[in-house]
């Protein structure tokens, strides 16, 4: 899976590029994203971010 990853709005996404769908990551959970506004907006309003940065805000540190 390649995997990009992205900070919108104190949320962190994940983009599988393989399968294109769109997750919201909480924790250890990561949800399928299906609302077409939501895509919308993730994709056009967020800044991509490493892998790192993202773990670290899933985390909380």
């Amino acid at each position: 899976m390649a995997e990009l990853f992205f900070h919108h709005d104190a949320i962190t996404y994940l983009f599988d590029t393989n399968l294109f769908k769109l997750y919201r990551l909480d924790g250890n959970q990561s949800v399928e994203i299906n609302n077409p506004e939501t895509k919308r907006n993730v994709r056009l309003n967020s800044a991509e971010i490493s892998r790192e940065k993202a773990l670290k805000a899933i985390e909380g540190c």
